[in-house]
């Protein structure tokens, strides 16, 4: 293993009375080595190693005889949240190369589970993609992008997922020619949260890579005309033909959150990237 794999310890909790210190038996604190709290836990609670997911993860791939194309790894939250993301194979969606693979997530603050999901990246201009619960579901409805602490589930849906990669590289060919409603490209704008700098950017990328070059103006248009419902029903009656390519729409959202978000930490681009792909499944 080439990555350098952060671990937590667990640190009893206890309160001062006097001039001693009484444990408090019934929660735990996990911590960095280094001794930053990530989170205050019942006692009962299960810490998961980084290091051991992605041994799961690793072995499953050993058992399948699976060598990926491109292993990553980053972290975020003082690294109590980690990503894992592989490449497996190649496709080819509207002309561009694309690799699929799996991101297998961990945390130790408890902000979420052990995750594991569709991965891709479009080679030619290196935008990740995340492909999360939204893709899953319509690929295999049973697919849980969670899956607990228990690491034979995590072996067992790293397994099913990679089985059913091609299925996803396949719908996403057919769903890149399909189009979205531009007032659906603004909800997803709008629910990004961005800065107003930020939004600005993804707009002027909008522009420059779809030819809307009024995408601006009808996004300040339905920020204005969603306070008021009667307003917003209009300007959705009014754009109703108004459609964008999902493909090129996509990779502007993706170029944005890969390349120009000034986030440091990986923990926000991945919610965003896991966001942004419903632009494909609108």
């Amino acid at each position: 293993m080439e990555f350098e794999i952060p671990k937590a310890v667990e640190r009893p909790i206890g309160i001062k009375v006097g001039n001693s210190w009484k444990e408090i038996n019934h929660l735990k604190a996990i911590c960095s080595e280094s001794g930053y709290l990530y989170s205050i836990v019942n006692k009962n609670y299960e810490l998961v190693q980084h290091k051991d997911v992605i041994e799961t993860v690793d072995e499953a791939l050993n058992e399948m005889r699976i060598e990926p194309i491109a292993i990553d790894i980053d972290f975020g939250h003082r690294y109590a949240n980690m990503f894992y993301r592989l490449l497996l194979f190649e496709d080819v969606i509207k002309e561009d190369d694309v690799g699929f693979g799996i991101m297998v997530t961990n945390s130790y603050d408890k902000s979420f589970g052990i995750g594991v999901l569709g991965y891709g990246m479009n080679f030619g201009c290196l935008n990740q993609m995340v492909l999360g619960r939204e893709i899953l579901k319509i690929v295999k409805r049973h697919f849980k992008v969670s899956v607990g602490i228990n690491l034979t589930k995590v072996k067992e849906a790293v397994i099913e997922i990679i089985d059913s990669l091609q299925n996803i590289a396949d719908l996403i060919k057919a769903l890149a020619d399909e189009k979205i409603s531009i007032v659906d490209v603004f909800v997803i704008l709008d629910g990004l949260k961005l800065s107003k700098s930020a939004e600005m950017k993804v707009i002027q990328l909008i522009q420059q890579k779809t030819g809307i070059t009024d995408f601006g103006l009808q996004y300040h248009k339905y920020k204005i005309a969603k306070k008021k419902k009667e307003d917003l029903m209009k300007l959705k009656e009014e754009l109703k033909d108004v459609q964008m390519e999902k493909w090129t729409t996509y990779n502007v959202f993706t170029e944005y959150i890969t390349h120009h978000s000034r986030s440091r930490d990986y923990t926000k681009k991945f919610e965003m990237l896991n966001k942004v792909s419903t632009i494909l499944v609108r």
